[in-house]
């Protein structure tokens, strides 16, 4: 099975295009620097670096022209729209070629392997709970459940806390500005033979 596709603009090409609307343009690859169309408008001092053309795109940065003073728009703009124009129309001209469509090999699932989690925690040596403990910008040993969700959610986020797993959960939790109640989940501190649990994702309800 075979695709259809269009040869590529050549960069080369793409330059020419740009000096036609432009004039000379000293090139550094897809962009260089030109006159700028509009340069009888520029209110202030002009540099030879003020104006660039660009022939392709360069990360988000479109082909157009692009001037350093704002008096000129409406030209830099017009130079803009002719340039894409002319791009577009030499790129939807060109002959079409046929090749294979390429596929991306599905790579495998990544599989837990518990002894190699075990061999990377044993090259941190002394990174343990006490550890963390001394590190940490919050102390950890006055933390309620309240006050540990508070430290990750923002005001009016709402979190379902439950201890049963196969549950839609026992409480809805939401976070409040300080001052909060540190105290509004103590329930779920101790009495919960199976642990305790709360979804990361944020609630509507």
């Amino acid at each position: 099975m075979t695709a259809a596709t269009f040869t590529p603009l050549s960069l080369p090409e793409a330059q020419r295009i740009a000096e036609s609307i432009v004039g000379a343009v000293r090139w550094l690859g897809a962009e260089g620097h030109c006159t700028c169309p509009g340069i009888a408008k520029h209110a202030t001092a002009n540099a030879a670096s003020d104006c660039k053309v660009v022939a392709e795109r360069i990360g988000t940065l479109a082909p157009g022209v692009y001037c350093f003073h704002g008096s000129c728009q409406a030209e830099t703009e017009a130079a803009s729209y002719a340039l894409r124009s002319a791009l577009g129309k030499r790129s939807a001209s060109a002959a079409p070629i046929t090749r294979s469509p390429f596929i991306m090999p599905r790579r495998p699932a990544p599989q837990f392997d518990p002894a190699k989690l075990e061999r990377i925690a044993r090259k941190l040596d002394g990174a343990d709970a006490d550890w963390l403990a001394a590190r940490s910008p919050k102390t950890p040993w006055n933390r309620t459940p309240a006050s540990f969700l508070n430290e990750l959610y923002g005001p009016g986020e709402r979190v379902v806390v439950f201890d049963v797993f196969e549950s839609q959960g026992q409480a809805v939790w939401e976070c409040t500005p300080p001052p909060f109640d540190a105290r509004a989940l103590d329930a779920f501190r101790t009495g919960k033979p199976q642990g305790v649990w709360f979804l990361a994702q944020p609630v509507a309800c």
